[in-house]
């Protein structure tokens, strides 16, 4: 089935113009630039070497149950 396909794919290309040959050709390349442009839209602002985005690095740990609480704030006067 692949090899029907492609044989008909070829044929076609061949049977078709220089013209239409090569806007195929520039529709393919410019849909594969805005692919790798989606898929790396992160990367794309961010300059080479810099930083990774901030956030945690680490989860954060929740209290310790078993100590004591800390005294309560003298109030103001």
């Amino acid at each position: 089935m692949g090899t029907a396909l492609g044989t008909l794919v070829v044929t076609t290309l061949l049977d078709l113009p220089w013209p239409v040959r090569l806007v195929l050709v520039a529709v393919v390349v410019v849909a594969g630039l805005g692919y790798v442009l989606w898929r790396h839209r992160r990367d794309v602002g961010r300059a080479p070497g810099g930083d990774e985005p901030t956030g945690p690095t680490e989860p954060a740990t929740p209290p310790d149950p078993t100590a004591s609480p800390a005294p309560p704030a003298a109030p103001e006067t």
